[in-house]
């Protein structure tokens, strides 16, 4: 005797199978799902690892642009950039002024020839040392070329600017370098100018104090015993 057929009980059993189906489908949904935001957290990891490695790189090449490799100071293009910053300042109205001053080494070829290359690097190296140790974070120090180098006190005032720049001028006077048991005497001749809304460009600045730091030099050959006096009577504002 055939067994009747319960519509009802074949109704449950496909409910029960289809709830089972969609279980199952959504577990795999879900899998897929947490699978594809664990990849993509990955790769978004890795994305952000990448761009702050090559901004760090964009900041290593950028630095290297307007720093001087020898000294770490500022390069010509570093400083020349700097001072044209602190110029806009002034003319916006917030800063007192600056001032510019140009050293250049003096008698540095004959320490070239005598003592080497080598030494004359250490040499160019302490004035560099020099001149950062000296001013304050607000200011800047660059290194133009060769034996040149340039400081920008920032927002300060002719007075504030002489008596700062006479002691870094005595500072730099006073260095020397002892070099196979002799002792090389290091020197610059440096010409100053104050920078105010008068002054319209870089190349101003630069040419003025250019001018004063050759008449410097040529009056401390003129007078090479009166060399102290000239550093702190006649190549200052």
């Amino acid at each position: 005797m055939s067994r009747k057929t319960n519509y009802t009980d074949l109704i449950g059993e496909t409910d029960t199978a289809r709830d089972i189906r969609d279980d199952d489908a959504l577990r795999r949904t879900h899998s897929m799902t947490v699978a594809m935001l664990e990849h993509a957290h990955k790769l978004i990891a890795e994305a952000e690892k990448e761009l702050k490695e090559k901004n760090q790189r964009i900041k290593t090449l950028e630095n290297l642009a307007v720093t001087d490799e020898m000294t770490g100071l500022l390069n010509r293009r570093g400083f020349e950039h700097a001072v044209e910053q602190e110029m806009d300042r002034i003319h916006r109205g917030q800063s007192l002024g600056g001032a510019f001053a140009l050293l250049d080494m003096d008698k540095f070829k004959p320490i070239n020839d005598t003592y080497g290359h080598y030494a004359g690097d250490l040499c160019i190296q302490a004035v560099a040392r020099c001149l950062q140790s000296k001013i304050r974070s607000t200011d800047m120090a660059g290194r133009l070329g060769g034996d040149e180098f340039a400081i920008y006190l920032s927002n300060v005032d002719r007075k504030m600017a002489i008596k700062k720049l006479k002691k870094i001028n005595q500072k730099i006077n006073d260095l020397s370098l002892v070099w196979d048991d002799q002792l090389i005497n290091i020197g610059a001749s440096m010409g100053c100018v104050m920078v105010d809304n008068s002054i319209k460009s870089y190349k101003d600045i630069y040419t003025r104090a250019d001018h004063e730091m050759y008449r410097v030099k040529t009056m401390s050959r003129d007078h090479e015993t009166q060399r102290n006096e000239i550093l702190s009577e006649t190549n200052l504002i």
